[in-house]
C-alpha cells in the first residue's frame, strides 16, 4: 500500500511540474514535440481549432516556421496544417517527454 501512496505522489508531482511549464505554440521551435493542454481564443476560433482536431492532450509537432515567423507548420493527428501566429499563440502545449529529457 505504501508502494501504490508513494507511485501517486511521484506521478502527481510530474504533472504539476509539466502543468507549471506551458507553453503557448509559438514558443516551441522546429522538430519540437508538446501536448496541447489548453486552447484560448473567443468563441469563433476556439470552435475551429477544435473542430481540426486541437483537443486537449493531443499531440502536435512543428514541422516549419516561416521566415518572417508568421505562420507554423504543423503535424498534428497524422496531417499536416498551417496556422498564422495569431491562431497558434492561442494553443498552450507542455513539452512531451522526449522533449524535456533534452
Amino acid at each position: 500500500m505504501l508502494f501504490l501512496a508513494i507511485n501517486h505522489f511521484i506521478y502527481t508531482s510530474k504533472i504539476k511540474y509539466y502543468m507549471e511549464k506551458t507553453l503557448t505554440l509559438t514558443s516551441l521551435k522546429i522538430g519540437q514535440a508538446g501536448y496541447i493542454t489548453k486552447v484560448s481564443g473567443s468563441l469563433k476560433i476556439k470552435t475551429r481549432l477544435l473542430e481540426l482536431g486541437f483537443t486537449k492532450g493531443t499531440l502536435i509537432r512543428i514541422v516549419n516556421i516561416s521566415s518572417l515567423k508568421q505562420s507554423y507548420l504543423i503535424e498534428i493527428r497524422g496531417y499536416m496544417i498551417v496556422l498564422r501566429k495569431n491562431a497558434a499563440s492561442l494553443i498552450e502545449v507542455i513539452l512531451s517527454s522526449e522533449e524535456v529529457a533534452k
